[in-house]
């Protein structure tokens, strides 16, 4: 019998969050990969179209019209199939490279 629950950590890695101001863009759901909008500075969902680009991850769901500020996980190893990604991001491959250069990862649980 499986598991009651989503596993969110794949990894040793230590989790912690950070503050970070959001563009206001509506509802992010839980678990969602984020990056930092250039013009603004705010944090905004990744787009899935760089690698890389992704430097945080939701570790709730937001409504950005009411809030403009939350806590977001910063580092950590977090359970590929977990993450709320965009779209536009189906491969394994794009999914591990998201957040490359940051000190957040994602990988499967059975690695």
């Amino acid at each position: 019998m499986g598991v009651p629950y989503s596993e969110l950590y794949s990894g040793t890695a230590e989790v912690s969050t950070t503050l970070a101001c959001l563009l206001n863009t509506g509802n992010i759901p839980a678990f969602t990969p984020l990056m930092v909008e250039p013009t603004s500075g705010l944090v905004t969902p990744w787009d899935g179209v760089n690698a890389g680009a992704a430097v945080y991850l939701t570790s709730f769901a937001i409504d950005t019209a009411n809030q403009r500020r939350a806590q977001v996980y910063k580092t950590g190893t977090f359970n590929a199939d977990i993450v709320n990604w965009p779209e536009n991001v189906t491969t394994f491959e794009k999914k591990l490279s998201a957040f490359a250069g940051s000190a957040l990862s994602v990988q499967p649980l059975a690695g």
